[in-house]
């Protein structure tokens, strides 16, 4: 029954506790948020706006570039086309859109505004699948 009626605002981490990150961050602070929160990716943000994420494996590559993440800035490294879903839609529609774009995390929006993350990992705790 879950699968017909629970939306994605419904599963998803609020932005106040998602891990959001500036874009003039280093590598190595966001290390810092996404460990705090405990999240596989972060939102990265320009003055109020959300511009890209970065996530889990975007953090690996640019580890495997022997890069030093006190001072690579966010904004030259982020995924500016993420994958988003609208507020109202179905959480089985948002596990169907990642298995797609094999993607484990989803912005959610609500008309123009970013208002949560959707991960996988919430959907399986959820018994959703």
């Amino acid at each position: 029954g879950k699968k017909l009626t629970l939306r994605a605002k419904d599963l998803m981490v609020p932005m106040h506790k998602a891990a959001v990150v500036k874009d003039t961050d280093t590598i190595k602070d966001l290390i810092f948020e996404v460990s705090e929160k405990k999240q596989g990716i972060a939102l990265v943000k320009k003055g109020a706006k959300i511009i890209g994420v970065f996530s889990d494996g975007d953090l690996r590559r640019q580890l495997k570039k022997n890069i030093d993440i006190n001072k690579v800035k966010l904004a030259s490294v982020i995924a500016k086309n993420f994958k988003t879903i609208k507020s109202n839609d179905l959480v089985v529609d948002a596990a169907n859109m990642m298995k797609k774009f094999k993607v484990y995390t989803l912005v959610v929006q609500e008309g123009k505004s970013i208002i949560g993350i959707l991960s996988m990992h919430d959907i399986l705790e959820a018994n959703v699948l």
